[in-house]
């Protein structure tokens, strides 16, 4: 959902693999300008760490100062 959504919105979309793993990379011409990650629960302390883990690691590579976490 949340890809058809940033598509539907005209934005180029990218994942990211370092250490960890971002689930979406938002580029705006030749600048990356966002950085989501998405998942289901975070129901415990290894999920969370994993999930912010990539999040950061993607947020410093791009010098981005926020990024977004989306659960249900």
């Amino acid at each position: 959902m949340v890809f058809v959504g940033l598509k539907r919105r005209g934005k180029e979309v990218y994942y990211f693999k370092g250490k960890g793993e971002c689930d979406f990379l938002i580029r705006d011409g030749i600048n990356i300008t966002g950085a989501i990650q998405v998942c289901t629960a975070l129901t415990d302390k290894e999920i969370l760490d994993r999930e912010v883990k990539g999040l950061l690691e993607a947020m410093n590579n791009y010098n981005l100062d926020e990024g977004l976490i989306f659960n249900r």
